[in-house]
């Protein structure tokens, strides 16, 4: 009998395989092959006892331990005063929220049905598979959600007005028996609350969002420039708070470069003293290119780039 079982099983995990292969082609074999040995564990259990299927339908809560660490990119939006509004007005602007970040997600390509999404309030918290192309995340989703809340705003009373800060981060979480838990989870929640970035929206009274990025979304993916990415317009932060701290990026969609946060100065174009017989003569010619053949010394390499 178990013989006979053993083949079935076999014939059902080729199938998934192949399905997971044509719907994902860039899932890496390690993470098809984790799915599927979790699916078959599931399957045997349920198999052994059906009313552990009803349990967790009711409580869509995973017994403890069954979640392995799980590599995700996480999203997080919230609202701009939110806690100041109406209690019409809160309901108005979470509905909007969802509203407008899934608009955001299919306008980019995303598929929002794959993304978990955790609900925190004036916010929400999305833990996006590694399946998605992440630069598209980072670069289209975010101009997407942009323009979405700029078509909102024009139709929307002040106090229904709608602002963001977004968080980008990635890193692995996992299931305990309650909720989704990890410190990439913790990390992000921090980054979306930070200071500079509330700093960067509050002085940038014609925008409807800033995001910040941590230092790994912007080594991996934005300072290389891909498309729809432009690192010139990030100012790097620090963030921290009790023993945690963090470099990240910030950025204010429709500004070249974070209000409240300053581009670094621009070093000064180092003086060329006026040679001494010179002083005095009307030069009457035309000079173009290097004139004096300048060359640098030592100390000039060293200083170059430096603000004076």
């Amino acid at each position: 009998m178990d013989a006979d079982r053993a083949q079935p099983s076999e014939s059902l995990r080729t199938l998934g395989e192949r399905l997971l292969r044509e719907s994902f082609p860039d899932m890496p074999t390690k993470s098809i092959d984790d799915l599927l040995d979790r699916s078959a564990i599931r399957l045997r259990e349920t198999t052994a006892n059906p009313d552990s299927m009803k349990r967790d339908e009711q409580t869509s809560t995973p017994s403890a331990g069954r979640s392995q660490p799980t590599f995700v990119y996480i999203v997080v939006v919230d609202i701009e005063g939110y806690g100041s509004r109406s209690a019409v007005a809160q309901a108005s602007l979470r509905a909007a929220m969802y509203e407008e970040t899934e608009n955001a997600f299919e306008d980019a390509g995303l598929n929002w049905e794959s993304v978990v999404k955790l609900d925190r309030g004036d916010g929400l918290l999305m833990l996006v598979p590694p399946t998605a192309d992440a630069v598209t995340l980072a670069g289209k989703f975010v101009i997407a959600l942009n323009e979405s809340l700029r078509e909102k705003a024009g139709s929307l009373p002040v106090e229904h007005q709608m602002r963001m800060r977004v968080a980008l981060h990635q890193g692995d979480c996992w299931q305990d028996r309650n909720q989704w838990v990890g410190a990439a989870i913790n990390t992000a929640s921090l980054l979306v609350d930070a200071a500079p970035l509330r700093a960067a929206l509050f002085s940038a009274p014609r925008a409807t969002m800033a995001v910040i990025a941590s230092d790994g979304i912007y080594r991996s993916l934005i300072r290389h420039g891909f498309r729809h990415l432009d690192p010139a317009s990030f100012a790097q932060v620090e963030v921290s708070r009790k023993e945690q701290h963090e470099i990240a990026w910030v950025q204010v969609p429709g500004y070249p470069y974070p209000p409240a946060l300053g581009p670094a100065s621009t070093p000064k174009a180092p003086v060329v003293p006026w040679p001494e017989a010179f002083r005095g003569v009307q030069l009457d010619a035309t000079f173009s290119g290097n004139v004096f053949g300048r060359h640098e010394s030592k100390d000039d390499t060293t200083n170059r780039g430096k603000p004076s």
